[in-house]
């Protein structure tokens, strides 16, 4: 004689329970990817765009691109600053280049060699 449980039945509550674990599993897992997509996208897509389009004005002549108030604090609103500086310190070089030439009675020639 024998004397046991059957194995279907002796299973059935762990089956169930592995299959609550499982879900609860994939849909932390989803929360965790769509938390890490909208981390990237915000902090670092977007001010990376914002200062590639800054740096495109620059290369295109538009001496008054400005990154402006990139939204992170991060190296990348460091970075952002950093350009602005460099934009306006360039400007400011221009200006007094420009005022010296035309304040000047000496013959110049301005060569452009763009």
């Amino acid at each position: 004689m024998a004397v046991g449980v059957d194995y279907e039945q002796a299973l059935a509550g762990a089956h169930q329970r592995g299959s609550w674990v499982l879900s609860v599993s994939a849909a932390a897992l989803a929360a965790a990817l769509l938390g890490t997509w909208w981390f990237a996208v915000r902090f670092i897509r977007r001010p990376l765009a914002r200062l590639i389009e800054v740096v495109e004005g620059w290369r295109r002549g538009d001496g008054q691109a400005c990154a402006g108030a990139v939204e992170a604090v991060s190296e990348i609103a460091q970075l952002g600053r950093a350009f602005d500086d460099m934009a306006e310190a360039v400007a400011k070089r221009k200006k007094r280049l420009r005022d010296a030439l035309e304040s000047t009675t000496d013959s110049v020639w301005a060569i452009d060699k763009t």
